[in-house]
């Protein structure tokens, strides 16, 4: 299988949700928000700097054999050597998480979701903090 690095696409992906992440934490008026969104941007940052500085390659440091057949598989994952760049930010955890292995930028990733998913369910009705203010007043 021939290896080619990771699509243009992903990069204007990653831009893109980079931006989206951005304007959703200055447009947030409750500001309730920025603690996952924070997360998420890290996390895309963390993934986007083990990519771009690997020559449009995720590496990842495994040695489950199981894991080993499926990377070897992909063909934007490559495997760690002594030349990575950005060793702690590489796909490391064989937890199956995201695609076979897992990075702390997909930690982070998953977490932010969660927390976001999580403030917007138990935070839907409660009044901004302006409007606390104004009631104690």
């Amino acid at each position: 299988m021939v290896k080619e690095p990771i699509s243009p696409l992903y990069y204007y992906f990653v831009s893109a949700l980079f931006v989206v992440c951005v304007v959703l934490a200055v447009y947030n008026r409750k500001r309730i928000l920025m603690p996952s969104l924070v997360l998420i941007l890290v996390g895309i940052v963390c993934n986007a700097l083990a990519i771009f500085s690997n020559g449009g390659f995720m590496p990842v440091l495994t040695s489950n054999p199981a894991m080993i057949a499926k990377i070897s598989q992909k063909p934007h994952h490559i495997f760690s050597t002594s030349e990575t760049k950005f060793k702690p930010l590489i796909d490391r955890f064989d937890i199956d998480l995201i695609e076979g292995t897992s990075s702390i930028g997909d930690f982070l990733i998953v977490a932010g979701v969660i927390a976001m998913v999580t403030l917007m369910v138990f935070t839907r009705g409660s009044p901004s903090p302006k409007k606390k203010r104004e009631k104690l007043v």
